[in-house]
């Protein structure tokens, strides 16, 4: 059966330019050239708008739809207006919008910065969504969808189609793009049923010709069928050496005085830790392209440092557990962050690993997105999101837990859990990001700091390292 490739292209002129008709032209002539080319029609709809985007889906009543353009993050995705500029189209709108293609709709990919909260949010209803972790530059972008295709082309599935276009970043880069795209499934239960319906419905109409059936048994037989599928959702994970590429650019910094001085006079805030925050002006400021690790160094990386270098050991490690477990610490908080170091201590484990601390400037962008968000996940502070004293946790956390308060670009945990070391303006040590022991409100927004003397450490004091890299220009 043939396959019809929907192909939704918006380079609002408002926006940064995009080569959009080369990835349409190429994703086109791989097409011809693939072994199964008479397997799919490819269709596209250019300078799209959302009236475009609705008669389209309408008339071909595409199998895969390839979105290529700008993404914003939370705001949504960017089509065209009557008069050419950006209209942003929201995640539920999205959302909404293929539900009701779902019958038909086995994929889509959203070939834009920032889409995987658009992905997350579609792949409820759709088999598979391909987003966008971060910023993925325009060469990377293009790279990557005439990869996805020529392995469809070639009768392979989306899973590998996806894995082999990574893989095609991995050749061709010199930087970590390849970690940028993000594949999201629809839950197997989900996918299951939605199939066994779909042939129910089949076998209903089969019923209804006179075949003599009761066709009252049907949601009988689903039901018996589902059992085997539960438990199997998949969950987003990051492993101890997971890191994420942090474009680089001219970005709005500092403080917003306003917000922080309301949260800071709620938490009856004194006045000495205020004022180095409101000092901290909102301004422009250039920052390079670098690799944050995406989350905080934990007790295993930490022991394997003190054993290479024999460096003292933080306060809460135990000798007695090391007969046991072969480390001061039980198996359990292997993956719990490192705390009780100091600004030096952190230094030194940087040295080792041939990485180094954040910049103020480095954290704050991270944190904050290329949308200056005050939280990392958007503009309203959830304690679910992240540990912390609203959170009601009381405790450290695994470093790869709360993964729904992650920044645009993956890293976890820039809010809450621990309180993490940064390089301030001057070359004095400064700590970001709240922990499980502060009103991350206040604490966890983007640009709040404390500014503690030299040698501090305390149990909700961690770090997490980063990389200088080559800037690459984002789509």
């Amino acid at each position: 059966m043939t396959k019809t490739i929907l192909i939704l292209a918006a380079n609002p002129k408002d926006t940064p330019p995009l080569r959009l008709d080369e990835e349409v032209r190429e994703i086109d002539n791989g097409l011809e050239r693939a072994q199964k080319r008479d397997e799919f029609t490819l269709k596209q709809k250019l300078a799209a708008r959302p009236d475009d985007v609705r008669r389209a889906m309408l008339k071909y009543e595409p199998n895969i739809v390839h979105f290529c353009g700008h993404g914003s993050g939370v705001d949504g995705i960017a089509f065209e207006d009557e008069g050419g500029e950006a209209k942003l189209v929201s995640t539920d709108a999205l959302t909404g919008f293929f539900e009701l293609f779902a019958d038909k709709l086995e994929c889509v990919v959203l070939n834009a910065c920032y889409s995987e909260v658009q992905a997350e949010a579609i792949a409820k209803h759709i088999p598979y969504v391909i987003g966008m972790k971060k910023a993925i530059g325009d060469a990377a972008a293009i790279k990557f969808a005439v990869a996805f295709y020529d392995a469809l082309g070639a009768g392979r599935t989306v899973q590998f189609a996806y894995k082999l276009a990574c893989n095609a970043l991995q050749w061709w880069l010199d930087i970590p793009e390849h970690l940028t795209p993000i594949l999201k499934s629809k839950p197997p239960e989900k996918q299951f049923l939605a199939s066994t319906l779909r042939t129910g419905a089949a076998f209903i109409d089969f019923l209804d010709v006179g075949h003599g059936v009761n066709p009252i048994v049907m949601p009988t037989l689903i039901q018996g069928l589902i059992p085997a599928w539960k438990g199997k959702e998949k969950t987003k994970t990051i492993t101890l050496h997971s890191a994420v590429f942090i474009s680089g650019g001219r970005y709005q910094l500092g403080t917003d005085v306003e917000r922080f001085g309301h949260l800071a006079e709620m938490h009856s805030l004194p006045v000495a830790q205020r004022r180095p925050i409101l000092m901290r002006q909102v301004g422009f400021y250039n920052v390079p392209s670098f690799q944050m690790s995406a989350i905080c160094v934990t007790n295993e990386e930490y022991f394997k440092f003190t054993k290479a270098h024999g460096k003292k050991w933080p306060a809460h490690w135990d000798v007695k557990c090391l007969d046991r477990f072969q480390r001061p610490f039980p198996p359990r908080f292997a993956s719990q962050p490192i705390v009780n170091v100091t600004a030096e201590d952190a230094q030194a484990y940087c040295i080792w690993s041939r990485t180094r601390l954040p910049s103020w400037s480095e954290w704050e962008r991270a944190a904050s997105g290329q949308a200056r968000q005050p939280y990392p996940w958007g503009v309203e502070y959830s304690a679910a999101r992240c540990n912390s004293v609203e959170s009601g946790c009381g405790s450290l956390a695994a470093v790869d837990d709360y993964s729904l308060g992650d920044s645009p670009e993956g890293a976890r945990q820039l809010c809450g859990n621990v309180a993490e070391w940064v390089v301030g303006p001057e070359g004095q040590f400064e700590l970001r990001g709240g922990s499980y022991r502060l009103p991350c409100e206040l604490w966890g927004l983007a640009y709040a700091f404390r500014q503690p003397e030299l040698g501090y450490h305390a149990p909700d004091v961690g770090f997490r390292d980063v990389r200088d890299l080559i800037q690459d220009p984002s789509r």
